[in-house]
């Protein structure tokens, strides 16, 4: 007879549908900000992630992070997922760690926006998850894992393992693509209503993100839930007061909505074990800082990263992971739970746990850019720029275009 699902499996099998659902408000976004003759083309890069890398993830992906027979706390032994498991807490979590998995890989796309090859995405969403994604995975979530035994830290939803991997990565490959043609030109949204709709699903797949790793429908996930809004909330208004005060002294929309996506990351790594009272100055300090970073990538090093995939999940997941040493409540922590083994300071062990990623994630990801190099250029010519992905790739376009 098939065993049943309890209610924390339901709970973490609905968290995976709404992070699922936020990967869907993340292309939204992206289509939104760009220009209508690319639009089409990063919903295509981002719907493209969920099957390659949800396929990659349930064939090897889980069972190299996850696996129970670790290489030197290195990365576990490869075996076929879906055929290893059978306990119905397995299998949901297979799934729920699929969409952290997918999600991290979208997240990079941001930053290649409107200037790469088509050939390119495909490889690159294969070989970034399984040389990026899944051996940090490995290394902070396993408890196998060399960071998690060696080095400790917290990391309760992915603040260092999704969004500085990705944030970090995102990095690297702005600056190896360049700027687009038209850098240096004023360029508007092309869809507020794309960016309107994406970040409402963005912040509701985010209480499947943080309230779903606890795993269970519990005072843990509702803590991270509330502490999440909290954190949002004080991120978007943040936002808000710092572009009043910042020449043009104008709200923009999408800044604002830069605002709460900076806040979410931010708050990921600590919303179970802060108080409201320290979710609403996380909110505050990381949009202080995504802030000008912003502004000094745009301005001052005049990095093309059309979504701001570095500062909004790089910084602000850096400083996510730096807050939760400062802020964390030891009472809100779990007796089960280990953390912060270096000299048992969790500010130390997040720091340098966050730092190694950094690095590591960088440096891996301009190998996969090598690699890829050696297959197919990575950006497109410039008379396929100056046409627009829509066209060249997918022969489609918007009717208003």
């Amino acid at each position: 007879m098939a065993e049943a699902f309890g209610l924390s499996e339901i709970w973490t099998l609905l968290s995976a549908i709404l992070v699922m659902a936020m990967i869907a408000g993340l292309g939204l976004i992206g289509s939104g900000v760009i220009r209508y003759k690319n639009s089409i083309s990063i919903l295509f890069q981002t719907f493209l992630a969920i099957p390659i890398v949800g396929l990659l993830w349930l064939c090897v992906g889980y069972s190299l992070s996850f696996g129970s027979e670790s290489l030197a706390g290195v990365i576990a032994s490869p075996q076929f997922s879906w055929r290893q498991y059978r306990e119905p807490g397995e299998l949901v979590f297979i799934i729920f760690q699929m969409s952290f998995a997918i999600t991290a890989t979208a997240l990079t796309l941001g930053s290649v926006a409107e200037r790469i090859r088509q050939r390119a995405i495909l490889l690159f969403l294969f070989l970034w998850p399984l040389l990026v994604y899944v051996p940090v995975a490995h290394w902070i979530w396993n408890e196998s894992g060399w960071i998690h035994r060696q080095i400790g830290g917290y990391d309760f939803a992915g603040g260092i393992v999704v969004h500085i991997t990705a944030g970090f990565s995102s990095l690297v490959l702005s600056n190896h693509l360049g700027r687009r043609k038209d850098y240096f030109n004023l360029r508007l949204p092309s869809n507020v209503g794309n960016v309107y709709l994406g970040i409402f699903l963005v912040l509701i797949g985010w209480l499947g993100f943080n309230g779903g790793s606890a795993l269970e429908f519990n005072m843990v996930a509702m803590t991270a839930i509330i502490n999440t809004f909290i954190c949002a909330f004080a991120g978007c208004l943040t936002w808000l007061l710092l572009e009043r005060l910042h020449p043009p002294n104008r709200i923009n929309f999408l800044g604002v909505t830069y605002g709460v996506i900076c806040a979410l990351v931010a708050i990921t790594p600590s919303c179970s074990i802060v108080s409201g009272g320290s979710a609403l100055l996380i909110g505050i300090v990381s949009c202080l800082v995504c802030f000008y970073s912003v502004r000094a990538m745009n301005r001052m090093f005049k990095v093309d990263d059309p979504l701001e995939v570095f500062s909004s999940h790089g910084i602000a997941g850096l400083v996510g992971a730096l807050l939760t040493g400062l802020m964390f409540s030891e009472e809100l922590i779990s007796p089960k739970t280990s953390y912060g083994h270096m000299g048992e300071s969790l500010l130390l062990a997040n720091l340098v746990a966050s730092l190694i990623v950094a690095i590591y994630a960088m440096i891996m990801t301009y190998l996969v850019i090598r690699l890829i190099s050696l297959i197919t250029p990575f950006r497109v010519s410039e008379k396929q720029e100056n046409e627009g992905l829509d066209i060249v790739h997918h022969g489609e376009k918007y009717t208003n275009q």
